[in-house]
């Protein structure tokens, strides 16, 4: 989700709000938000169901994506 990397909170919650694959969609956007280091961001997808421990094609969860990219706020 383009908006999760972009920090558009509002187009991610409207999008949220009437997606109805939310889990993958939470997901993909988690990972994107992780690499961008948008914490509110992250908290609404985490809120939503966003699988935290999901795994992208390289192998590397969300949290591996926010602590390459020192991204410590999000680790904690």
């Amino acid at each position: 989700m383009l908006a999760a990397a972009e920090n558009q909170f509002d187009i991610v919650d409207t999008i949220l709000n009437h997606s109805k694959g939310k889990n993958m969609t939470c997901s993909e956007a988690l990972k994107q938000a992780c690499v961008r280091g948008n914490l509110l961001i992250v908290q609404r997808l985490v809120k939503e169901g966003a699988k935290i421990n999901f795994l992208d094609h390289k192998g590397w969860s969300p949290l591996m994506y926010a602590a390459h990219d020192g991204h410590i706020d999000l680790v904690e």
